[in-house]
């Protein structure tokens, strides 16, 4: 109490154990979330190139099912060939739909990851601030005025910590009779009105808070 210190001198350091864990939580949180948009990408792409091939079949399988129609017309194949052929069609269309219904599904997957992506780095941000909070130094040269914590404390937010002054400003109680006072202020351009009224009633706290 009463030391005279810099600007920007570290006074207070509160352990940062649970700060530095909760990063680590977050940016934990945060790759998990970017590996699972790197997965997605991954899968989109692997997906688009499995739905090109798939159309690629069915337009093949498709022309066979023609040829296999044209061939059983002149009884060059048994029903069971033109059969095959047709079951063939079924199977690739039902294999390009899945394909087309898995990449719809995507874009909301995606925003879904967006999303939580976001919020990790909002977590690691908050935690990040946190962590900066617990190295608490002085905005200007001060006098440190009272000291409301011990080493090893335990502290929560909110509560004081220690109260300090700047430097560049000297505060003095002074007492004047209001006689004394008239003389000191009697420089105070037209207010002699409220100085007269302070001498007649004795009680200058009126007269401070209109001047």
């Amino acid at each position: 109490k009463g030391i005279m210190l810099p600007e920007g001198t570290e006074i207070i350091r509160i352990d940062d154990g649970d700060y530095k864990l909760a990063i680590r939580q977050a940016e934990a949180d945060l790759s998990v979330n970017k590996a699972k948009l790197d997965e997605l990408n991954l899968n989109q792409k692997d997906l688009a190139t499995r739905l090109a091939l798939s159309r690629k079949k069915l337009d093949i399988s498709k022309n066979e099912r023609v040829r296999q129609e044209a061939l059983y017309k002149k009884n060059a194949i048994s029903q069971s060939g033109r059969d095959a052929a047709q079951t063939a069609v079924l199977q690739l269309e039902l294999e390009v739909q899945s394909y087309n219904s898995q990449l719809a599904t995507l874009p909301a997957q995606r925003a879904v990851l967006m999303a939580q992506i976001d919020i990790a780095n909002t977590k690691v941000s908050t935690q990040q601030r946190n962590l900066d909070r617990t190295h608490i130094k002085l905005p200007f040269n001060s006098r440190i005025d009272s000291l409301s914590v011990e080493e090893g404390q335990f502290v929560t937010i909110g509560t004081p910590l220690f109260s300090a002054q700047t430097t560049d400003k000297v505060e003095i109680n002074a007492q004047f009779t209001p006689v004394l006072f008239q003389k000191l202020a009697a420089d105070f351009k037209n207010r002699s009105d409220l100085l007269k009224q302070a001498l007649v009633r004795h009680d200058t706290r009126e007269l401070f808070s209109q001047l």
